[in-house]
């Protein structure tokens, strides 16, 4: 890891520029609050936006939003706020965006927000903040509960450290970097377009290859044996005990044969339940019904492993079906449209009883045309791997370009620095005198454009 941003010293710095934190640039900092229930539904409501909202890059993603009561909580957001997530998982705690949208706005308690006197650019302090982030400097500072990390508002606004330039030529910087991290952005988006395609385009030539118009019969024919799995009470995330898959092992022709959790039962109890190379794993019950019906083949060379009640073991005949033929089938084309007709809803589970997957229709062409279908569905893959993997290449590098560009704008390096800009060392003296006069009158300052809650 890359430590050089979490100790800024004043000598690195040009010297028109001084190091600073929130508390002397005068930020009013303000926590969101909890929602209680959220709603889907506008209906007079106002949009409450959570840590999901706020993407990596730095902007908003309203895709998925909730709303609250108008009336619940006081905080609300303003364009020219900065929106900072104070509480996720290490790796995402820190994310930053700069908030430009009109209308009402709530946030959660997962986020704060940081609004700047009119002296301090607020998108050079989010940038800056993204900066951070990236360089992993909140993973290595923050408060580590479980799973979950955080920043308190007394931290962020007292201890984050911020290279502050003079007025002037923040705003130059913020220009230079959205003039850069624009052309970023159209390449991921791009990219990232160019991955979707290349898997469905993968998905279409797999069905296209297993619905060339032969027979067809139920599931149910090829079978030798279909098993619920057990049922374990809260398996522990490490050892001791007997392996068991999470739900999540299962996806798409794929078995993450890591994806375990350890079970506290006799050899006795998981015996039934053990999984040996070629059986079938499906998917009985998730949250989310495109991974429901979902089958991978259980590969050589795993350890004891039992199969959990959320999964559902199946044995194939040998001189009926190949199993990962099977897999295939069952997965794409017109047995995965089988399985979907089948999926049934309960308290917002979506699952699928053995019963019926054993009606599922499936092509089943002679043995020997199955062989060739799995090798050629294996080819396909491959080389569906190796266009995702260089897509994977490029996004990575771009994000590091993204890091590169900001570290050389908050060192003093993206843009010339002018003799003729005052600099910040008044800047933050006159926002002292300004705190100062503020405290005496009792008064509030305000960025024009925004609203003082």
């Amino acid at each position: 890891m890359n430590t050089d941003w979490f100790v800024i010293r004043p000598h690195d710095l040009p010297r028109s520029w001084t190091l600073a934190n929130l508390h002397l640039l005068s930020a009013d900092v303000r926590p969101g609050f909890a929602s209680g229930r959220h709603s889907r539904e506008a209906c007079g409501q106002v949009p409450h936006l959570r840590p999901m909202n706020v993407a990596l890059g730095g902007h908003l993603d309203l895709r998925d939003i909730k709303y609250v009561s108008a009336e619940a909580g006081q905080a609300r957001l303003a364009p020219g706020d900065v929106l900072f997530n104070n509480t996720n998982s290490p790796d995402l705690v820190g994310k930053t965006a700069h908030f430009s949208l009109d209308g009402d706005f709530a946030f959660s308690n997962h986020m704060t927000r940081i609004r700047l006197p009119e002296t301090v650019s607020p998108r050079y302090v989010a940038y800056q903040l993204q900066l951070l982030q990236l360089a992993g400097y909140f993973r290595h500072v923050c408060l580590k509960h479980v799973n979950q990390a955080s920043v308190s508002s007394s931290m962020l606004t007292k201890t984050v450290p911020l290279a502050i330039a003079p007025l002037a030529e923040q705003e130059r910087v913020v220009a230079a970097i959205e003039e850069q991290i624009s052309r970023l952005d159209d390449a991921e988006r791009l990219l990232r377009r160019a991955r979707v395609m290349s898997a469905r385009m993968h998905t279409a030539v797999i069905a296209s290859t297993v619905g060339r118009g032969w027979p067809t019969k139920p599931l149910g024919a090829v079978l030798v044996s279909l098993r619920n799995g057990i049922f374990v009470s809260r398996p522990s995330k490490e050892p001791p005990g007997v392996r068991i898959f999470r739900i999540s092992a299962v996806r798409p022709l794929e078995l993450k044969a890591s994806a375990v959790r350890y079970a506290a039962i006799s050899e006795d109890e998981a015996s039934p339940y053990l999984v040996a190379p070629g059986d079938l794993l499906f998917t009985r019950y998730s949250g989310n019904s495109a991974y429901v019906g979902s089958c991978a083949v259980v590969p050589a060379g795993i350890p004891p492993t039992v199969h959990p009640d959320k999964l559902i073991r199946v044995v194939v005949d040998r001189g009926e079906a190949i199993p990962d033929y099977v897999a295939i089938a069952v997965n794409f084309g017109t047995g995965r449209r089988e399985v979907e007709a089948r999926l049934k809803t309960t308290a917002g589970q979506v699952g699928i009883a053995g019963g019926q997957l054993r009606t599922v229709e499936i092509p089943l062409p002679p043995l020997d045309e199955q062989e060739r279908l799995v090798s050629e569905v294996d080819r396909q893959r491959a080389v569906c791997r190796e266009v995702i993997m260089t897509i994977d290449h490029a996004l990575t590098r771009s994000s590091r370009l993204r890091r590169a560009v900001l570290e050389r704008a908050f060192s003093g390096r993206l843009v010339p620095q002018n003799p003729n800009d005052e600099p910040a060392s008044v800047l933050l003296e006159r926002i002292k005198t300004e705190r100062v006069s503020v405290k005496g009158t009792g008064g509030q300052r305000r960025r024009v454009g925004t609203v003082t809650q």
